[in-house]
């Protein structure tokens, strides 16, 4: 993002502090859940349990009282009594009826949802005992059950609030202390250099403890100069390597030069000269090499350029006579090597055929990438004679096209042969990976 500001990053999957926070936000809610249900249920049973205690109560003082004012018909008192049963907990309305039908009540008067409790009065006197009326109590179940769990859900939002802030302070000391660092540490890592691991990695803290993230540190550089040491010794003995190529090309090269130079027939001579200009090819590509300390990729233009000065100073070609469009990139080792020997047989081709004086000769080259930039064309050009029939059919090929073939086959590339006021030559290389990870750009 621009000015500046930082991506906060909110996948899961790709922050450890995202994933902490959520696994404790579930296990914080999953807790209090489970919590307020057992709690609840606790508390719903003691409430339930004083409530059935208030019941015995009322059975054990209240009903005799009750059955002896019914039975003086001392209907003040009775009232009394009434409304001193109603002012129990959770009892609504309490109704007394005697044995004539007659109802005296207390509390409200909305009946509906109400659980009722029903008691025969019965007078005993001796032997005697006589019905003489019924105590109806109404209890409000639902507001008991409100009560219960509005109390419990007060206790258990208390109980949440406290623990969210006790797991907020721990997720930012869990950022501070950990994920903070762990960030840094994968951007230090993902934007380092093969020059850089050298380097040590610095945790960058207040103060620097001997925990588990300081030994992590300590083991990543450790890592890190292993790495460097392994890759310098690693550099020099390919350095070594190539640089000991290059002196065996070197030394191929002159013995095929004393070999054409005794040799007393012409065919046998121009022979081993090509021969000598196809390791001079690959001799200079190592050179390049070695010079430039780059192992792995080497640029087309300079070497383009290297086996035109060659064949220049090997035949006759004439200055100016060559046009050279190539584009400023470099490819792999593998498909430089090939493309090197490929350019010398095509403009050796075009010097084979070239018309009867080399001044009139001109070869235009050209390398570059396509317009999607997965593959690399090249072409060879000329104004000579042009290619025959034979050739382009593929009935017939010379030992530098069979050459030629072979390098474009081993790299999955396609060759093209025609005639267009001289002969053409075009060369198409794949560069994606699929094709061929060796001639990657």
């Amino acid at each position: 993002m621009d000015n500046g500001s930082k991506i906060v990053v909110l996948s899961w999957r790709k922050s450890i502090g995202t994933r902490f926070t959520l696994v404790t936000l579930v296990l914080v809610f999953s807790m209090s859940f489970v919590f307020f249900a057992i709690e609840s249920a606790l508390t719903y049973r003691e409430e339930l349990a004083r409530f059935d205690q208030e019941l015995f109560q009322i059975r054990q003082s209240h009903i005799p009282s009750l059955i002896s004012s019914l039975w003086l018909m001392d209907y003040g008192l009775l009232q009394q009594q009434i409304d001193a049963i109603a002012r129990f907990p959770y009892i609504d309305r309490v109704e007394v009826e005697d044995d004539e039908g007659r109802v005296l009540s207390a509390g409200n008067s909305e009946k509906q949802g109400l659980e009722v409790h029903s008691e025969t009065l019965t007078y005993t006197r001796r032997e005697l005992q006589a019905e003489i009326g019924e105590l109806r109590i109404f209890i409000n179940q639902q507001r008991l059950n409100r009560e219960v769990i509005g109390e419990q859900s007060l206790y258990v939002f208390g109980h949440i609030l406290i623990t969210l802030v006790v797991t907020l302070a721990v997720l930012l000391l869990f950022h501070n202390e950990i994920a903070k660092h762990l960030k840094r540490l994968s951007k230090d890592l993902h934007e380092g250099t093969n020059e850089a691991l050298d380097s040590p990695i610095i945790l960058r803290r207040k103060i620097d403890h001997p925990d588990e993230l300081h030994s992590l540190i300590f083991a990543i550089n450790q890592m890190r100069r292993n790495l460097h040491a392994h890759l310098k010794e690693r550099e020099l003995l390919v350095s070594e390597v190539h640089h000991r190529i290059k002196n065996d090309m070197g030394f191929v090269k002159a013995l095929l030069f004393l070999q054409a130079e005794q040799s007393g027939s012409p065919e046998v001579k121009t022979a081993v000269q090509e021969a000598s200009q196809r390791v001079s090819v690959m001799a200079r590509i190592y050179e390049r090499l070695y010079g430039d300390g780059n192992f792995i990729e080497v640029g087309l233009k300079p070497l383009a350029e290297n086996v035109i000065a060659d064949l220049r100073a090997l035949s006759g070609l004439q200055p100016g006579s060559v046009e050279l469009v190539v584009e400023d990139l470099k490819v792999r080792t593998k498909l430089s090597v090939a493309i090197g020997i490929i350019l010398n047989e095509l403009v050796t081709n075009s010097l084979k055929y070239a018309p009867e004086t080399t001044e009139d000769l001109r070869i235009v080259v050209r390398i570059c990438l396509d317009a999607l930039g997965s593959s690399l064309e090249m072409t060879v050009s000329d104004n000579g004679a042009g290619i025959p029939e034979d050739v382009i059919s593929g009935a017939r090929r010379g030992y530098g096209l069979t050459v030629v073939g072979a390098l474009v086959d081993q790299h999955n590339g396609t060759l093209k042969l025609c005639n267009d006021q001289g002969a053409v030559v075009s060369l198409v290389f794949p560069l994606g990976r699929k094709q061929d990870p060796a001639g990657l750009v």
